[in-house]
């Protein structure tokens, strides 16, 4: 049975509460701690103290189940300060009123008395600082993190909504990790309409908060890593022209690597195409099963990877862009040489300032039909037809 969405707001309850909103909520947190979130019911509040924003919330789940969080922000005239954190709690319920023997669940009892089990618990936090520097020419970024994760038995996950609990886990699991995030970047300071970037990133290997954006690709992407960053982008008269370097470790394995060089140029704003040319190439070694989603891999690869967009303002109310993509790839293993194809295109009119319709279309091909991915996210053929409107 689905159960209907809703929301229920009040507003201005005090000068220091400016929304209350019961219901189903929407929290975005940002990918490391709380990614962008709608469905979960519960009640959430918001409002300004002084130069502090803040936010806070609770999200009830089945069977006491529940996650709650918070988030403030505090404004100086050049800096940014911002905390957030996250916890959540799951339980199971035992079939019936048993006894626990030996951490395993004895078949007893009264089968009309419900008793819940705690199966696990995620905690995570992220401490942050943003500075806008010298007329915004240099911006400084920094964030630390931690995660910490505990799972104190197994369940029975036949209904995800409403697990059983099987038995204790002695001694629990425990994981967790740190991480760290640095950036500063100059806009035009050797030259006009040049931007200089580098960042440094540590993420450990057990940082992977329960409600990172999702957790597949997160556990690849982000998770287990150390590495630098250089970017370079340059503007001129509609001009682009940008060049990036990532050169990344793993945790978990000082021999697993990837290397990665991108670059492009485009041009924008003439007679209302925008066209762009891209080409990145990757060089990647990673062997790595995460304990905390289905994440595994046993990768071994030189990807090269070339790419045009074009996007063209038809009408005021009309545009539309195609996106064509090929992949060359080598497994230097067993010398194998493959391609992958894909086409993008969506074409949008915009019915009004805050109503649009859009319909999507993207195929992908490869040579060899087993190497591509299955499953979510990875079905990406479709064509689609979307209406959206904001208030």
């Amino acid at each position: 049975m689905e159960v209907p969405s809703y929301q229920v707001f009040a507003t201005n309850l005090h000068p220091a509460l400016s929304l209350v909103t019961l219901g189903n909520q929407f929290i975005d947190y940002g990918v490391d701690v709380m990614a962008p979130l709608f469905g979960f019911k519960g009640i959430s509040a918001e409002g300004d103290v002084d130069r502090l924003n803040y936010n806070a919330f609770v999200l009830k789940h089945s069977q006491n189940s529940y996650s709650l969080g918070g988030r403030g922000v505090y404004y100086l005239p050049q800096w940014q300060l911002k905390a957030n954190g996250v916890y959540w709690e799951q339980t199971g319920r035992q079939p019936s009123a048993t006894t626990i023997v030996n951490g395993s669940l004895q078949p007893a009892g009264d089968p009309n008395t419900l008793k819940l089990e705690r199966l696990a618990q995620d905690l995570v936090y992220n401490l942050s600082a943003l500075g806008r520097l010298f007329d915004e020419r240099l911006r400084l970024e920094g964030t630390y993190g931690y995660n910490s994760y505990v799972q104190y038995a197994e369940g029975n996950f036949t209904d995800s909504f409403n697990p059983v609990f099987s038995r204790f886990i002695e001694p629990a699991y425990r994981a967790g990790g740190h991480l760290w995030r640095t950036s500063a970047r100059t806009t035009g300071v050797l030259l006009p309409g040049l931007e200089l970037g580098y960042g440094y990133r540590d993420i450990g290997t057990g940082y992977k908060p329960h409600y990172r954006q999702n957790p597949e690709y997160y556990d690849d992407t982000d998770s287990d890593q150390f590495a630098h960053n250089i970017q370079a982008v340059q503007r001129r008269g509609g001009w682009v022209a940008s060049m990036e370097y990532d050169a990344m470790k793993r945790h978990s394995n000082s021999a697993d690597y990837r290397h990665k060089f991108l670059w492009g140029i485009g041009h924008s704003g003439y007679r209302g195409v925008d066209v762009k040319f891209n080409q990145d190439y990757r060089r990647e070694i990673y062997a790595f099963t995460s304990d905390r989603s289905a994440f595994t891999t046993d990768k071994n690869e030189k990807v090269i990877g070339t790419e045009i967009y074009v996007r063209a303002q038809l009408t005021p109310k009309l545009a539309g862009w195609v996106k064509p993509r090929q992949e060359r790839i080598w497994h230097p293993v067993t010398n194998g040489n493959y391609t992958a194809d894909s086409f993008q295109a969506r074409l949008e009119y915009y019915i009004a300032n805050n109503a649009r319709l859009f319909a999507d279309h993207k195929v992908s091909r490869y040579d060899n039909p087993a190497n591509e991915p299955k499953g979510t996210p990875f079905d990406d053929n479709f064509t689609k037809v979307s209406f959206e409107v904001t208030f």
